[in-house]
């Protein structure tokens, strides 16, 4: 555990010590991972496709704000939607200004979620969002996932919507919202998926904030276990046949995902667990300090000092060539105590 709080503390410094250059570059390494997954999503719009554009906006988003972020890969969403039909185009704008309207009442700052969530489904990853999301954000991040998840059943449907338009013999003749409608706010996976998505963490956030020893690591135990069981339950309950398909797989990566968070945001030494009371007018505090392992505050050891008397050592001779500053008070006292006979030569 020295050895990778170590570590730890080499990267954490090297990042606080280059942050105008490090910030940045994995704001850009994050866009770049958005847009592309993006692209992987749709992938129907020449211009949004081109690796040149895809780059340049990366770079843009990373210099912006980052309420920019999801607003810029919305529009790119939405330019994709277009292509396909207009009244896809129109369909994604109006659930996508839903989601913007409750983004910027609730979640402003776990937008990250929202668009993680589809890069996890594409990694085959789904099972490793409560564990990453847990340790993170929090319970702030279960409405963000369903958001999520719903984006990315969006982009499924609309691709379907394409084949259909492309086979149809009279395109306007297929009802779009209808099917939207039908696949996207009803389809029971995704409910089922976002249902248990909520469930895990708030169950696991519950255990990971009780004020008892190592119950943080105990909520990370609890939300890997209850990620697949919660799922295979509900599914049964839903009469929905789960997807298990690389179920497992997901949970280790969270887990491991989970372990590396928590070693950069420090590991709780119990063991130096301090409490402090104190009071004021008005209420009384009973405070809990837990350390963290590898920013203890340096303990500087006392020594007694007892009535003996301590030989100091001999100042060593001067040299002809060193000179010592002159006190001159001192220098005129001696003189005066010459003159008056106390001190001879």
């Amino acid at each position: 555990m020295k050895q990778f709080i170590h570590i730890r503390n080499q990267i954490r410094d090297f990042l606080r010590k280059y942050d105008e250059i490090s910030a940045p570059a994995l704001r850009i390494v994050w866009c770049l991972a958005v847009f592309i997954s993006i692209r992987h999503m749709y992938g129907y719009f020449e211009l949004v496709n081109m690796k040149s554009f895809t780059l340049l906006l990366s770079l843009l988003c990373a210099l912006m704000p980052e309420g920019f972020m999801f607003f810029a890969a919305g529009a790119v969403m939405a330019s994709e939607c277009f292509s396909i039909s207009t009244m896809v185009g129109l369909a994604f704008c109006v659930f996508f200004l839903l989601i913007y309207c409750v983004y910027t009442r609730f979640f402003s700052r776990e937008s990250d979620i929202v668009l993680l969530i589809p890069i996890l489904i594409l990694l085959h990853l789904k099972f490793a969002a409560p564990l990453i999301i847990l340790v993170t954000v929090g319970a702030a991040g279960a409405l963000p996932a369903f958001i999520g998840l719903f984006l990315y059943q969006f982009s499924v449907s609309a691709g379907e919507l394409k084949h259909m338009l492309a086979v149809a013999e009279d395109p306007d003749k297929v009802e779009v919202f209808k099917y939207l409608t039908e696949n996207v706010i009803r389809n029971q996976e995704l409910i089922l998926l976002g249902v248990t998505f909520m469930l895990v963490i708030l169950i696991s956030m519950v255990l990971f904030k009780l004020p008892y020893k190592y119950f943080r690591y105990v909520g990370v135990g609890a939300c890997a276990v209850l990620s697949p069981l919660v799922y295979v339950i509900v599914g049964k309950i839903m009469k929905v046949k789960p997807d298990t398909a690389n179920m497992f797989f997901g949970v280790l990566v969270g887990l491991i995902v989970a372990a590396i968070v928590r070693i950069l945001k420090g590991v709780l030494d119990y063991k130096h667990t301090e409490h402090v009371e104190f009071e004021d007018d008005d209420y009384f505090y009973y405070v809990k300090a837990v350390p963290k392992l590898g920013n203890e505050k340096r303990r500087y050891r006392s020594r007694a000092i007892n009535d003996e008397r301590v030989q100091r050592p001999m100042r060593a001779p001067m040299a002809e060539d060193e000179t010592a500053p002159i006190d001159s008070a001192a220098v005129a006292r001696r003189a005066a105590e010459r003159r008056s006979g106390r001190i001879t030569e």
